[in-house]
């Protein structure tokens, strides 16, 4: 792309670009995943997010990570750690949360489709 600008770069031209990187690379990718065909990982890029979360979760729940176990002792290397991380976590605090940051980033992602 920044040979095809040549000796009309500028700001602007610098600006397009970039904002349109994102955006091809979904494409490639939604092409990747309709094609049937294996992503290619290790290319230097930011990488997919979405990719790397699925990738995560897949992991903790393969090892029963969020599974109550009745009886499980914790951690004994940590015993003042609870094993239930999420035991004190307050479901209001988390909703206020997630509501005020979908607030705050839903105009910048309207703002960026096409």
């Amino acid at each position: 792309m920044w040979k095809s600008v040549a000796a009309n770069i500028n700001d602007d031209s610098a600006a397009r670009i970039a904002d349109t990187i994102e955006p091809i690379e979904v494409i490639q990718d939604s092409i990747t995943r309709d094609s049937g065909l294996s992503e290619i990982l290790g290319y230097r890029s930011a990488g997919n997010p979405e990719f790397a979360v699925l990738q995560l979760i897949n992991d903790l729940v393969q090892i029963d990570v969020f599974k109550h176990e009745t009886g499980r002792k914790g951690h004994p290397s940590f015993p003042e750690f609870s094993s239930n991380l999420l035991k004190s976590l307050d479901y209001r605090n988390l909703h206020t949360w997630m509501n005020g940051f979908l607030t705050t980033w839903e105009p910048i992602n309207e703002t960026n489709r096409v």
